[in-house]
Formats: C-alpha cells, sequence, structure tokens
C-alpha cells in the first residue's frame, strides 16, 4: 500500500523542480517550460506517492539523527556549567 501526499516538504519541492528542470533541458518540453513558468499554478496538482513501510523507514532515520543530533549538544563542553 502506498499514502499519497501533496508535495509540500522542501526538499521533495526542490527535487520535483530539479527534475522538470533536467527534462526541460533534455526534451525541450513545453509543458515542462509551462509548469515550470506557472509554478505556484502546477505544485498543488502533484502529488507524492510513497510506500507505507519506506516511509516508516524513513521517518525513523529522522527521528534517530534528531536524536543524535541532540545528544552531541548535551555533550558538548561549551554547555557544561
Amino acid at each position: 500500500m502506498v499514502d499519497l501526499t501533496p508535495v509540500q516538504d522542501y526538499g521533495d519541492v526542490q527535487e520535483l523542480q530539479f527534475l522538470l528542470h533536467k527534462h526541460l533541458l533534455h526534451t525541450n518540453s513545453e509543458k515542462a517550460r509551462n509548469v515550470l513558468v506557472n509554478w505556484e499554478k502546477f505544485l498543488p496538482k502533484f502529488v507524492k506517492v510513497i510506500p507505507f513501510e519506506y516511509k516508516k523507514v524513513l521517518e525513523q532515520q529522522k527521528v534517530e539523527e534528531l536524536e543524535k543530533k541532540l545528544r552531541e549538544t548535551e555533550d558538548a563542553p561549551h554547555l557544561r556549567e
């Protein structure tokens, strides 16, 4: 099963724009050009499709990364009294 969500995450928006720019560069697609020129109009029409299990893995990785940063901050010598 998959999750369908709007493309809202900054990284996802950047990747989508990059892919469209690359497509435009290689194909000179008028549709790609129109989407990029009218980005605010077209962005809400895109949907992110991601499998549930993969989404869980990515979320767990984010949690682990935040926990690691928190531990590093707590252990930082400049924060000790």
